[in-house]
């Protein structure tokens, strides 16, 4: 993961890369809104690859439960009269966890 993200990194340093259009946004054209959709665009790759690496911890069990090996918790999807549901939680559904959703793996 961490290659992936030093190559993203360094693809933005190159001439005409990102840091160059940073600069154009906010310099040359005096645009915040470029600037602002610039830096709005640099998550997706990252979240690509993290989402790569995320996904290997979380398992579909029998059950019908996802666990997540990493939070050593159990994803409770977003149940109807349930509120608090929609979260990562351990067996006796204590403990919530909403930081990030389940990413299964693809097949």
């Amino acid at each position: 993961m961490a290659k992936c993200l030093a190559a993203i990194g360094e693809g933005e340093k190159k001439p005409g890369g990102l840091i160059d259009q940073f600069q154009a946004a906010l310099i040359d054209q005096l645009d915040m809104d470029a600037y602002h959709d610039l830096v709005n665009g640099t998550y997706e790759p990252r979240l690509r690859v993290f989402n790569r690496y995320w996904s290997r911890h979380c398992r579909l069990l029998e059950s019908g439960w996802i666990y997540n090996r990493i939070l050593k918790k159990f994803w409770w999807p977003k149940t109807e009269g349930y509120p608090g549901s929609g979260c990562w939680i351990n067996s006796d559904y204590s403990g919530r966890d909403y930081r990030y959703p389940p990413q299964l793996k693809e097949e």
